[in-house]
């Protein structure tokens, strides 16, 4: 629960050599859509560039889900 606590308080979760080493995934969770299923938009690569430019792949998948939101 100590993860699913932190992925609902930071609102996204950053995976780091879960399946690759050096392999990393930023993922966040979509707003609900009419279709019913739940989606995630996830940034992936090496682990050092992931974490080099969290806040810049932060903000740009907000600002995808800004547009998303408004369609």
């Amino acid at each position: 629960m100590k993860i699913v606590n932190g992925i609902r308080r930071d609102g996204y979760m950053f995976s780091k050599h879960i399946i690759v080493q050096d392999a990393g995934v930023i993922a966040v969770l979509l707003p609900k859509r009419d279709f019913g299923r739940n989606l995630v938009l996830g940034v992936g690569g090496p682990v050092s560039r992931l974490e080099e430019r969290q806040d810049e792949i932060l903000a740009c998948i907000g600002e995808g889900i800004a547009i998303l939101a408004a369609t």
